[in-house]
């Protein structure tokens, strides 16, 4: 348990606003890097993920990064997400986007980040779920990185077709 703590303290420290923000203007992250498992395949996330409305680059370096980097009280193992990453398009979706539930209807494969702050529970989590189970029968990866209180969303849904 001391690890743990120890380990997201360190970590809940560089994945902040600012950091996700560097991270999208950084062409490294953005046209595929080696922390990503991209970096054989220049411009490749940029080609695999398509922001939808409101959604950014931005919340897609939030949604597959977060995960992998900072300690959650849902884990997810990286080999799933960059899996997800090499086999198709996905749409990027901020939680309360409207037209998520459409996409959801000819999803393959679902990852939900749920951003969870100090104050967050499960439930929160259980609901995530539950609405992806509703809309789809596709596969749900849902992952649940503890994040500072800031401005970026509570749930990211990558929505791979």
């Amino acid at each position: 348990a001391g690890d743990a703590r120890e380990q997201f303290g360190a970590l809940g420290e560089e994945i902040g606003e600012d950091a996700a923000e560097e991270l999208a203007e950084d062409e490294r992250i953005h046209y595929g890097s080696a922390v990503l498992g991209l970096d054989r395949q220049p411009g490749r996330l940029g080609r695999a993920m398509q922001p939808v409305g409101a959604a950014s680059w931005i919340d897609a370096v939030r949604c597959i990064v977060e995960p992998l980097a900072v300690f959650g009280l849902i884990g997810v193992d990286p080999r799933e997400i960059h899996g997800l990453l090499r086999t198709r398009l996905a749409l990027l979706h901020l939680w309360d986007d409207a037209c998520l539930d459409s996409s959801l209807q000819d999803a393959r494969d679902v990852l939900v980040s749920c951003r969870l702050r100090p104050s967050a529970t499960l439930r929160e989590v259980d609901a995530a779920a539950t609405r992806v189970r509703t809309a789809t029968a596709a596969r749900l990866v849902l992952a649940g990185p503890e994040v500072p209180r800031d401005e970026g969303p509570d749930a990211i849904a990558a929505v791979f077709l």
